[in-house]
């Protein structure tokens, strides 16, 4: 088969191609000038016949492809891609153990800044009142009251 390929590659060669004359101090330079033009249309000839098999090929290519998504398209066949295989188990139990009402802190986040913007937190019981105190306060004294009488 290569030889077979070989032989028609050289057949076609010879048969495109005009023979290069051996002596080229022979020949004078009209003659040369001819000759030299004559290999030019050739080369020409031979790049415009290259350029269009190669558009050809393109197309067809194309039109190949258009084809194949039509036909891809009716069949309802698609190229699925490969997925990662991702376990989702982990993903379950991470949401089950986090609790769900967490108090989230947004501070924390932020950047630090000096101390004269910083947000006291610090809270003063002094200020607030304890009813439940006052409350147990109340009926204690009512129990006093209650004993000595």
């Amino acid at each position: 088969a290569a030889e077979e390929r070989s032989a028609a590659r050289t057949k076609y060669i010879e048969e495109r191609v005009k023979p290069i004359p051996n002596d080229f101090n022979a020949l004078n330079e009209a003659h040369l000038v001819s000759l030299v033009k004559e290999y030019h249309k050739q080369l020409a000839e031979t790049e415009e016949l290259r350029y269009d098999v190669e558009m050809k090929i393109r197309k067809q290519d194309y039109d190949i492809n258009e084809l194949t998504i039509k036909v891809n398209d009716i069949k309802g066949k698609f190229i699925k891609p490969t997925l990662k295989k991702v376990s989702k188990t982990t993903q379950k139990l991470q949401k089950l153990h986090k609790p769900k009402e967490e108090e989230i802190d947004f501070r924390a986040h932020l950047k630090q800044s000096t101390n004269k913007f910083a947000l006291k937190d610090e809270h003063k019981d002094d200020d607030k009142v304890n009813f439940r105190e006052q409350i147990q306060l109340k009926s204690t004294k009512g129990e006093h009251h209650h004993e000595e009488e």
